[in-house]
């Protein structure tokens, strides 16, 4: 006879089986005959325990196939995978199959939860991706159910031999016994899950709470490195488009303030300056340097020179592993907060030491804004000698190409009029297709221009650079990302393989370098379950954040927000206590004094009266001596304030800021955020508070009644004045 726990222990165990095996097929690092062979194994041995069936191999059978495999794992270490940690992983699922055809007791189920445990923790060797997030929680639940119900089948099965010993003894009449409560199972789940939820709460709260150290064991195994070209020292032509055909993510961006700013931005990455035949090449790549870093961890990028006006975003990017060591970033990087080392070329294509082996989290402060038509249409002056001799370079071009350019420009008398005049050329008279044969062609920009006239972004923006260059107008070809799909759940820009790009930069003296792109406007392509992709997504963002990549940083974020809300919520308290004892002190007050009523009342209910106003008076007493107490209190802090009242207010004045788009960086001073502020008023009013803020804050000597009440009125004022 089986209890209703052994069934329930088995049906658990074969789930947390199949469970463990899935998180570590999920990492993609699973051969196909691996996931064969398990699959087999684990569905015979579902059919063969729901039959009832004897198992296949015996133990003799068992021994000798595990003999054989040593010699197996040895070849395959060797010369199959090459690999220790890919033969140990076969090694366990080899183990796993045995145990599946061979007869098994209660220690063997043991063995196999242990080999479903230890291959989740191959998976969190492999990956980081929340779908690992999801198979865990599956796998702590049934790793509680499955041992709960075990204790429960072994203690049903104790008490059966028992009861079956005392029967041959006492021989006594049969009854109907039931094998267990008709809502067991239903209620082990139930256990199952509140033990599971009790020690998700105590392991998440230690998670948290602990402090976090650098790095990790297993750091250059989480992630595959995610192919992808275009974004090298040598491009050739469809190097770009050939991974526009991907839905693959390759980072994803969060926007400090409104998201909205950053809508049609591109992501620049990489700039080419020299063409030859049908390959772009990076010449200024042997300029590169490595950035220093700042006392407070950040790189300052060298400015370009770019004339106003200047609109500063601050953003946060998670990139994925990618086959390339470029970082991007919106515009003209300004400021760059990362655990890594960056180099920047002349050009200002910024790279990376370190993110060819894990996701690289950064974050970067920009300058978006884009200088005015007039501006550039009045940009004149010298062209430095080192613009000229690496951005006017022109190979053996088609004869027809620079007719074209001068019947295009015809009509224009100054530069940046002449580069619109080309952007809207090619814009309007060439198709945008991606679906194209290879470049076979010695000259595929003539090609392009004067016979196919269609094809990807990479043909309008190289031959936008050379027909500038005929021009004489120094210009360089950029290749990077478009904006991306923004995720209102995530409240991040999700920026895929199919958003790969390439676009113009044009040089203007006086300004610097502007953007323009010749390629007609294209939709990307959204993936299926839109909708769906966009929870995943931003459950995976939290997951890469918040658990993967929760270091020193994200903690003190965390701890800071936890103290902010709970001083909102005490102060809350405060306020909502005033009010209710104000309003009961004037209730009572007019209660007390009525004392006349028109009707003549009977004298037991004037005693309940005069004992009610006797009681209530007693309670209006004790809540005004409190509240006295209370006033005296906050009377003395405000004669005798303290330096984190100085903190408090000025945290007021921070998130006044922060509405209005000048949002602090952690890693900031107040005098370094004071100076970042473009916007000359805003930035005049912050020097005034950042500096009385300093004064009283840092000097306690000179922090008092009058110079607090002062800095309070001062800082409530210049609130106003930014609303």
């Amino acid at each position: 006879m089986k209890f209703r726990a052994a069934l329930y222990f088995q049906t658990s165990a074969l789930l947390l089986l199949g469970v463990g095996f899935l998180a570590l097929a999920a990492t993609g690092k699973i051969d196909l005959p691996s996931i064969l062979g398990f699959t087999a194994a684990y569905l015979t041995y579902f059919y063969r325990s729901w039959k009832n069936l004897p198992e296949l191999l015996s133990p003799q059978r068992t021994a000798l196939f595990s003999k054989i495999y040593i010699v197996v794992f040895l070849l395959d270490m060797l010369w199959l995978s090459h690999s220790f940690v890919t033969a140990a992983i076969h090694l366990l699922i080899f183990i796993q199959i045995l145990k599946f055809l061979s007869d098994k007791k209660d220690k063997d189920y043991f063995y196999l939860i242990l080999l479903a445990f230890m291959e989740l923790l191959a998976a969190a060797a492999m990956t980081i991706s929340a779908w690992f997030l999801i198979a865990f929680l599956v796998f702590l639940g049934l790793v509680i159910s499955t041992l709960v119900s075990f204790e429960i089948k072994r203690s049903q099965e104790k008490v059966a031999r028992r009861e079956m010993e005392r029967a041959k003894e006492f021989p006594r009449p049969q009854r109907a016994t039931s094998n267990g409560a008709s809502g067991f199972s239903g209620t082990l789940a139930a256990v199952s899950g509140i033990l599971m939820a009790g020690i998700i709460g105590a392991a998440s709260l230690i998670f948290f709470a602990l402090p976090r150290v650098e790095g990790g064991f297993f750091s250059r195994l989480n992630s595959p490195t995610q192919s992808i070209t275009g974004f090298s020292s040598t491009v050739h032509f469809g190097d770009v488009a050939s991974i526009q055909k991907s839905m693959a993510t390759v980072m994803r961006v969060q926007v400090e303030g409104d998201p909205r700013i950053l809508r049609g931005i591109k992501w620049r990455g990489i700039a080419l300056d020299r063409f030859e035949g049908n390959t772009w090449y990076r010449t200024l790549g042997a300029g590169e340097r490595r950035l220093a870093r700042g006392a407070s961890g950040v790189y300052s990028v060298p400015p370009d020179v770019v004339a106003p006006p200047h609109q500063i975003v601050q953003y946060h990017v998670v990139l994925e592993p990618l086959s390339t060591d470029v970082l991007f970033a919106a515009s003209r990087a300004r400021t760059i907060f990362a655990q890594a080392r960056i180099r920047v070329d002349p050009a200002f294509s910024l790279a990376t030491e370190y993110h060819p082996n894990a996701r690289l989290r950064y974050d970067v402060t920009s300058d978006i804004g884009v200088p005015s038509p007039s501006a550039l249409r009045n940009a004149t002056g010298p062209t430095p000698s080192e613009i000229q001799r690496s951005y006017l370079q022109l190979p053996q071009l088609d004869d027809r190409i620079a007719p074209l350019t001068r019947q295009v420009t015809a009509r224009e008398h100054n530069a940046y009029d002449r580069a619109k005049s080309v952007e809207q050329y090619l814009r309007e008279n060439y198709a945008y297709t991606l679906n194209l044969p290879p470049v076979d062609s010695p000259d595929p920009i003539a090609t392009f221009l004067f016979q196919t006239r269609r094809g990807h972004c990479e043909y309008f923006a190289a031959s936008m650079v050379l027909m500038l260059r005929t021009l004489d107008i120094p210009s360089r070809l950029i290749n990077g990302f478009q904006t991306g799909d923004y995720n209102a759940v995530g409240k991040d820009y999700i920026i895929r393989e199919a958003d790969a790009h390439s676009w113009v930069e044009a040089y203007f003296p006086g300004i610097g370098w502007v953007e323009f792109d010749p390629t007609p406007s294209t939709a990307t392509p959204q993936p299926a379950l839109a909708f769906l992709n966009h929870y995943l997504d931003a459950l995976e963002l939290f997951w890469i954040n918040w658990v993967v990549g929760y270091d020193t940083f994200h903690q003190e974020v965390l701890f800071q927000d936890v103290q902010h809300r709970a001083i909102s919520a005490h102060r809350w308290a405060l306020r909502s206590w005033e009010n209710f004892t104000r309003k009961l002190s004037n209730w009572m007050r007019g209660f007390l004094l009525t004392s006349h009523v028109p009707w003549k009342q009977p004298r037991w209910i004037e005693k309940i009266g005069r004992v009610t106003r006797v009681v209530l008076s007693s309670v209006a007493a004790i809540l005004l001596i409190v509240s006295g107490f209370r006033y005296w209190r906050r009377r003395r802090r405000r004669l005798a304030p303290l330096p984190n009242m100085v903190a408090e207010e000025f945290l007021i004045w921070l998130k006044a800021l922060a509405r209005k788009g000048h949002v602090k960086s952690p890693g900031q001073t107040p005098r370094e955020f004071c100076d970042s502020i473009a916007d000359p008023a805003i930035g005049g009013l912050a020097r005034q508070i950042t500096d009385a803020y300093n004064h009283l804050r840092f000097s306690p000597a000179g922090l008092g009644p009058a110079s607090f009440q002062s800095f309070q009125t001062q800082l409530r004022w210049a609130v106003k004045q930014i609303r």
